[in-house]
């Protein structure tokens, strides 16, 4: 059981990363100029980066699950 407690606990850490990671954006939106090129290729590469974190942590989440 403390497993799954400690898997749980790390889990949910992710996802506040992910969420912060998530407001870091919107506030460089926000601080940026859109027209910068480098700058919006480099905020779709975060993004990309962020998809495919959340994917990984849900996987995780759902094999907790069934190993219930």
């Amino acid at each position: 059981m403390a497993v799954h407690a400690e898997t749980a606990a790390v889990t949910r850490a992710l996802l506040a990363l992910l969420n912060a990671i998530i407001e870091i954006d919107e506030a460089l939106l926000k601080l940026t100029p859109s027209q910068s090129q480098e700058f919006l290729g480099h905020l779709r590469a975060s993004h990309d980066a962020r998809s495919e974190c959340y994917e990984q942590v849900k996987r995780l989440v759902d094999l907790m699950e069934k190993e219930r």
